[in-house]
Order: structure tokens, then C-alpha cells, then sequence
């Protein structure tokens, strides 16, 4: 389908600390200030510094195959555009409704962590509760969960996404070095005065075990999940080649180390069944009686949140503009203001959402469909670099590929259900696992005129530009795509059966729109 000209275009304007800085005001937010208590107190114990670590070096798998994306496809949609590029209209349409409505979850919750560490802050300055409704009340025998300043918090960065991609990328930078700021604070001065290396012992809970490890996965990827959101800015970025991958695997490895710190300062400080799980962070001092250091981090903390979702304000309307120029949404839609070169229609509706999101639902209901959805994404985008990997690539080739990757994932997930609750077919389905994964190996090879081991990290491609190729290639990005179905099966099937729904009735949806279409 061809694209859709527009009156204006958007500017590429953004260099690598443009990009670098946004990943890490995307990616470091709310999830490490409230997750982490939670995770601590029920699953990990003070292993949760060890969860983090695994679960970075999952999402790096992922971050690699979206580097070479973001090197070879130059258009915002992220995995939207992705998908398009290497599965066709039908693949990339479903990704695009599931990237679209996990952004705007995950503001959501980020304002909802906003909500309840600002009333930290306004307690410990004052002494004065904010009311529930404020900050998040639940609705008796329902569903929702009333809160009044995430919803502002939402609307204010609209505001700021729609005042221009250079104005926006000032506002992060500077909410970046507040950020980074708060998090060595907490670091340096917390393991300094309060640290108990006794409180390590034992490294995980008792009645649960490591298996707490693996529990906690999905709540750790959801403090993880972002840094993909600088895809979005490809049509703005200055030598989008180089300087996007270099700031996407900048910002995580950047974002991986400082949470791995954090989290381990956390165990130390507080033993972690009093550990509070509203805010964990703020609380750690607290619980030593530092009030000063308390209301400072309660403040920062909040700003932690306002970054975070702020960059999903900015990032998520150039998903929408990309799939309305492509003519699968309202074409208003895909209309840039003439002043600023931004997608404000698109802006408009995205923070609309985002402020219904966050005005009637409570973090932990948001970050779980979120970072499930945001999973099914990663997997599908590390496969499709197999396809991209074909510079002319023939319908004999995706052919093949598409069904073994196809297959791939589902043995993956049969397997992976089983591995966490074992039963007597395990060794059977382990075996089908591995038959498959060879399938896709032998198929890619036999159908690739590269060693697919042996390719370098970087090539030389354009001239005056650098192309990032991600190594080991078919093994990293099949690694990356069992990884990410495992953290999905760490969730429970209940929580994969509802996030499958949303590709499920997108896919229905674009064949009953483009067959009226066809007649």
C-alpha cells in the first residue's frame, strides 16, 4: 500500500544525545521506583538485583534486532513499520494496534506512579494526606481505580509532544540528568549510611525459592520496556543509520546498570518483608528515619514518572501517524501542524486515551497487559530479522520462513507452559522445541548467501554511514524470540490468552475493512 503524501514533513532534527537521552527518559521511570518493592516483598527477596540483570539481558537480545531495524527501515512506526516491512500490511497492521494500545498503558501507569509518589512528596512536606481520589481510589465491586492527577500528568505532556520534537527532546534532556541524578543519589548515599549486608542472607525468600526469580520476570521487563519507543523518531533523527542503534543499546545498557544498582541498594537498606510496596524508594529512608532525604526523593521521584510519560506522549503519536499515512487509520490523523512538523492530531488522541487509562485503572492491572503485549512485539520484530536479512527477498523464502517461525513460537510457548508447571509430556515438547528451532536454521541458511554466524557487528554500507548488523544471526535474534515468549509464560496463561485477543480482533477487523474495501 502506498503511502500518503503530506502538506508538510517531519524535520530530521535529532542527534545521538537527542536519541540517546530520549531511550533512557523512555525507559527509566516508574517501573524501577514502584515495581521494585513488589517484587522484592512477594517474589524475589533481595535477588531482585539478580532478576533485573537476567531480564536486561533478555530485552538486549531484542535490542539488537531492533538495532538493525533501526539502521535499515528510516520510518516512524516502530514495530509497526517493522513488521510492515518484512510480513506484510496484515502482520504490521496487528502490531501497530498492539504497540499503539501498550504505549498508552504504559503512560498510563507511569502517571499512576506520579500520583502516588507526589503524594509521598506532598505528606512528608507537609504532614497532609492527599485524598484517594487524588491520587487512586478503587471502585467498590468493580474494575476501576479513581485517580485525578495522573490524568493531568497525561495532559500536561501532551501539551509538551505537541510543541515541537525539538522543544520536547529539551524538556527530556534536562528530566534525563534530574533522573540519572536521583538514582546515584539513592545509590551512593543509601549503600553508604544504611547499607546491611546481613539483609542478603537468605538471597531469596524461603517458601518460594528461585522460582521467585522467574515470577518477577514480568514485572522487571515492564521497568525494562521503552527504550523501543526511539524508533518512532526515525523521520527526525540525523544519520538515522548510525545514531539510532548507537542510542538505543546506549540508553538500555545505561538504564540496565542503574536499576541492577538501585534494586541492590534497596536490599540492602530494608529487609524486604517491610518493604513498602507504594512507593519503596522514597520509603527506604524512611524507614531509617532520614526524613530530609525522604521528602527529597519523593520529589525527584515524581519527575522520574512525568519523563516517562512524557516520552510515550511523544513517541506513540508517530506510531498513529505512520499507520494513518499508510491508510489503515482516519487520514486526519496522519495531518502534521504546520509550525511544529508534529503529528498533533495523532497527539491529541493519544493523550485522550492516555488520560482515560489513567484516570480509572491501577498500575499493577496496566504494567502486567502491557508488558505482555510489548513482549508479543519484541518477539515478532527479533524473527523478522531473519526476513530482513534477505536484501531482494523472494515469496519462496518468507514462505518458507514465516510458518517455521510460526512454529517456532508456538512449540516455544507449549513448552515453556509446561517447563513452569512440569508434566509428564515436558521431555516430548522440549524435543519438538528444538526440532523446530533447527527447522528455522536450516531454512535460513539454506536460503542466505551469508555465513549466518559469522557476520560482523558493524558493516560499512553507505557511504559516510555506519550499519549495524545484529551478530549471530539466525541464533541471537531465535534467542531473543524464545526469551520473550518465556517471560510471557512466566505471566500466567490467563494473562497471554487476554493479550492475544487484541492481535486476534485487529487481524479480523483489517480483513472484514480491506475485503468491503475490495468489493
Amino acid at each position: 500500500m502506498t503511502q500518503k503524501s503530506t502538506p508538510h514533513g517531519l524535520v530530521r532534527s535529532l542527534g545521538l544525545r537527542d536519541v540517546t537521552s530520549f531511550g533512557i527518559s523512555a525507559t527509566l521511570g516508574s517501573g524501577i521506583l514502584i515495581s521494585v518493592g513488589y517484587m522484592a516483598k512477594f517474589y524475589t527477596g533481595p535477588s531482585v538485583a539478580i532478576c533485573f540483570a537476567l531480564v536486561v539481558l533478555v530485552v538486549l537480545l531484542s535490542a539488537l534486532c531492533f538495532a538493525e531495524f533501526a539502521g535499515e527501515v528510516h520510518t516512524s512506526g516502530v514495530g509497526y513499520a517493522y513488521a510492515t516491512h518484512v510480513y506484510g500490511d496484515l502482520v504490521g497492521f496487528c502490531v501497530g494496534v498492539i504497540t499503539f494500545v501498550s504505549y498508552c498503558f504504559g503512560s498510563a501507569a507511569g502517571a499512576r506512579g506520579f500520583a502516588q509518589y507526589l503524594g509521598c512528596f506532598v505528606f512528608a512536606f507537609s504532614g497532609t494526606e492527599l485524598p484517594g481520589w487524588m491520587i487512586g481510589t478503587p471502585v467498590p465491586e468493580s474494575p476501576f481505580n479513581i485517580s485525578v492527577l495522573a490524568p493531568c500528568l497525561c495532559g500536561l505532556a501532551t501539551l509538551v509532544s505537541v510543541s515541537g520534537a525539538k522543544n520536547s527532546a529539551f524538556v527530556s534532556n534536562a528530566l534525563v540528568l534530574m533522573n540519572l541524578s536521583l538514582m546515584i543519589i539513592f545509590i551512593i548515599y543509601g549503600a553508604s549510611f544504611y547499607a546491611d549486608l546481613d539483609l542478603l542472607s537468605p538471597l531469596t525468600i524461603p517458601s518460594i525459592g528461585w522460582r521467585g526469580v522467574v515470577d518477577a520476570s514480568g514485572s522487571a521487563f515492564f521497568c525494562l520496556i521503552g527504550w523501543e519507543l526511539t524508533c518512532s523518531l526515525s523521520e527526525e533523527v540525523k544519520r538515522p543509520s548510525r545514531n539510532l542503534p548507537t542510542g538505543i543499546i546506549s540508553a538500555l545498557i545505561i538504564v540496565g546498570f542503574i536499576y541492577c544498582a538501585v534494586s541492590l541498594t534497596l536490599s540492602v537498606m530494608v529487609p524486604y518483608d517491610l518493604i513498602n510496596i507504594q512507593a519503596p524508594v522514597a520509603y527506604a529512608f524512611l524507614f531509617h528515619g532520614d526524613a530530609r532525604m525522604y521528602l527529597v526523593v519523593s520529589f525527584v521521584a515524581s519527575t522520574v514518572c512525568v519523563s516517562n510519560v512524557l516520552s510515550s506522549s511523544i513517541g506513540t503519536p508517530r506510531i498513529v501517524y505512520a499507520m494513518a499515512r499508510d491508510g489503515h487509520l482516519f487520514d486526519s490523523l496522519a495531518t502534521l501542524s504546520p509550525s511544529t512538523n508534529v503529528p498533533f492530531k495523532a497527539a491529541i488522541l493519544c493523550g485522550v486515551i492516555n488520560m482515560i487509562g489513567s484516570g480509572f485503572f491501577d498500575f499493577e492491572s496496566l504494567a502486567k497487559i502491557t508488558s505482555c503485549m510489548t513482549l508479543m512485539i519484541y518477539a515478532c520484530v527479533s524473527g523478522g530479522v531473519l526476513i530482513l536479512r534477505k536484501h531482494s527477498p523472494s515469496r519462496s523464502s518468507r514462505s518458507t520462513l514465516i510458518p517455521a517461525l510460526i512454529l517456532f513460537s508456538i512449540t516455544s510457548l507449549s513448552f515453556q507452559f509446561n517447563l513452569l508447571n512440569p508434566t509428564n509430556t515436558l521431555w516430548i515438547l522440549g524435543l519438538i522445541n528444538l526440532i523446530s528451532a533447527i527447522l528455522v536454521f536450516v531454512i535460513y541458511q539454506n536460503t542466505s548467501s551469508e555465513s549466518p554466524l559469522l557476520n560482523p557487528l558493524i558493516t560499512v554500507g553507505i557511504p559516510n554511514e555506519e550499519i549495524f548488523n545484529c551478530p549471530l544471526v539466525p541464533a541471537v535474534p531465535l534467542l531473543a524470540v524464545w526469551t520473550n515468549l518465556f517471560v510471557i509464560a512466566s505471566m500466567g496463561f490467563q494473562t497471554f490468552a487476554t493479550a492475544i485477543t487484541l492481535p486476534i480482533i485487529s487481524a479480523l477487523y483489517y480483513k472484514l475493512v480491506h475485503h468491503q474495501a475490495g468489493e
